[in-house]
């Protein structure tokens, strides 16, 4: 009987299922996430902060400025003297166009932001003026005014009310609309087409008898509907008095 060779025997890898590879891809996924959420966390980039623009010699007046402006003017001790302690009024800060001292080897002179603010003091009954340089953040001038050279401004028009509306007189011609006046150019304003409008000019006169010669005075005007009110109403600021003449209807 022949004998049999003892050959290897070739066999066939079992088959891997395929539930097997599934299982290592959703291992292997599960550890990368768990990778990535223990790393630590990036900085966020830094965010772009704006460059602000500077304000051109000719620009108006920016917020900030006005308010430098005052802070200068308030601090110089000429403004200080002729403002005193009692109760100022800040009438208005103007843009002003200086030139620098351009002297010999500096070259020509360029435009400078200036400013023009006034305050007005009621106690002593004058105003002051004062020139700020803002690039050298310095009060370049200081004026003492007289009452008449300081402007009226709305916030005067509203207190001349404000004294006319408690004057008998003047109640007696308003009537009962007497608090429905609104003064134009205060606040919100007025609404367009308002009824009771109370309108404002300022009175001057020549006549040296006359107190409004040399005090601040407002003479009032008060519409109702389409028609102005016939009296005349005056009222001295600087008195705080309200003068009523009886007018034809």
């Amino acid at each position: 009987m022949p004998r049999e060779l003892d050959l290897p025997v070739a066999r066939r890898p079992a088959p891997v299922r395929a539930t097997s590879w599934w299982l290592v891809f959703l291992l292997a996924t599960t550890a990368f996430f768990v990778f990535v959420r223990h790393l630590p966390a990036q900085p966020a980039p830094p965010k772009k902060t704006p460059v602000p623009t500077r304000a051109q010699p000719l620009d108006p007046l920016t917020a900030a400025e006005r308010k430098t402006v005052e802070q200068l003017a308030l601090a110089d001790s000429r403004v200080q003297e002729l403002l005193g302690t009692g109760p100022r009024r800040l009438i208005y800060v103007e843009f002003l166009s200086l030139k620098s001292g351009g002297g010999e080897g500096r070259g020509a002179e360029r435009p400078v932001r200036g400013a023009d603010v006034v305050f007005f003091q009621r106690e002593k009954d004058l105003g002051v003026r004062a020139i700020v340089n803002l690039e050298q953040r310095a009060v370049e001038e200081v004026l003492r005014l007289d009452s008449s050279q300081v402007p009226m401004t709305p916030e005067d028009l509203d207190e001349a009310f404000q004294l006319a509306r408690r004057n008998e007189k003047v109640r007696q011609s308003l009537g009962a609309d007497t608090d429905r006046f609104a003064v134009e150019g205060v606040g919100k304003g007025v609404p367009r087409g308002a009824r009771f409008v109370v309108r404002g000019l300022r009175l001057e006169t020549t006549d040296e008898k006359d107190p409004c010669s040399k005090n601040r005075c407002i003479q009032l005007f008060f519409r109702r509907g389409n028609a102005y009110l016939t009296d005349l109403v005056v009222v001295n600021l600087t008195t705080q008095q309200v003068y009523v003449e009886r007018g034809q209807q």
